[in-house]
C-alpha cells in the first residue's frame, strides 16, 4: 500500500535559502504562549509531502521564513519570488500601476 502524497511545496527550498535546519525553523515557530507550533519531524514530513499542513501552519512557516504563504506553495526562492512578495505588500492602486508598467514593457 502506498502512502498518500500531499500537494508539494517549496518549503525545503525556502528553508535552505534562509540557511535554516529543520530544527532551527521549528524553533522559530512559537505561538503567543511560547509553545512550539510544529516540530522538526513535522517539517520534514511536510517537505516530503507525507503530512498535510493547515493554513495557520503555512502562515507561521511563511512568517518564520520571511516570505508569504503563496510563495511557499507556488515558487522557489529567488528574484521572482522576492518580487512577488514585494508586489503583494503594495496597495491595490500601486499593484495596478505595476501591472500597467509590465503590460507596457511586455508588448
Amino acid at each position: 500500500m502506498s502512502r498518500k502524497q500531499y500537494k508539494p511545496t517549496y518549503l525545503k527550498e525556502w528553508r535552505k535559502h534562509r540557511n535554516l535546519s529543520q530544527q532551527a525553523l521549528a524553533d522559530r515557530m512559537l505561538d503567543d504562549e511560547g509553545y512550539q507550533l510544529v516540530t522538526n519531524v513535522s517539517i520534514s514530513r511536510i517537505e516530503k509531502g507525507l503530512q498535510p499542513y493547515t493554513q495557520s501552519v503555512l502562515e507561521a512557516l511563511a512568517e518564520a521564513l520571511e516570505t508569504t504563504p503563496i510563495a511557499l506553495i507556488s515558487s522557489p526562492p529567488g528574484e521572482a519570488a522576492e518580487l512577488i512578495n514585494r508586489i503583494q505588500e503594495l496597495t491595490p492602486q500601486q499593484q495596478k500601476q505595476i501591472k500597467a508598467f509590465l503590460d507596457a514593457i511586455s508588448t
